[in-house]
Formats: C-alpha cells, structure tokens, sequence
C-alpha cells in the first residue's frame, strides 16, 4: 500500500476547501478519514501530516454534511415557491 503522508494533507485540504458545495466536501473527506487510517495502520505511526488531514478531513465531512442540509432546504424552498408563483 503506497499511502504518503501528503496525500493524507492533500484530500484533508481539498475537504475542507470544497466542504461549502455538499457533496463534494463529504466524499473527500471520507476519502481523506480512511487514507489517513490505512497509513497508521500499515506504518504503525502517524505524522503531522496524517494528524493534520485526518482533522480536515473530519472538518470537511462535517461542513459538507451540514452544507447538504442547507442546500437542500434552500432548494426546496425555491421550488415550492416557484409552484406557489405558477399556481396564482
């Protein structure tokens, strides 16, 4: 298993980076969680670069969740006022 430390950061980083559209934050920062854990596991140790992507990781998982909620609210709410406008 070639799992680098960097690569640990660089799903960490891009998580937290993109975790404002949803989705996107969510994915990376599961991929991000299980590199992190798979290099600790398979080198017995872990860095500051793993610690440090493990907790972008988490803070993009989180805000990703959180910001899925919130678009889909929003979006629901956009189409149930456009029924609203087109049914008067």
């Amino acid at each position: 298993m070639n799992i680098t430390p960097s690569s640990c950061l660089t799903f960490g980083i891009l998580s937290a980076a993109l975790s404002w559209l949803g989705i996107p934050g969510i994915v990376l920062g599961v991929l991000g969680r299980k590199r992190a854990a798979a290099y600790v596991d398979y080198n017995g140790f872990t860095t500051g670069q793993v610690k440090t992507g493990s907790i972008l990781s988490m803070v993009g998982l989180i805000v990703g969740i959180v910001f899925t909620v919130y678009w889909g609210i929003v979006i629901t709410v956009a189409c149930v006022a456009c029924v609203g406008i087109a049914a008067h």
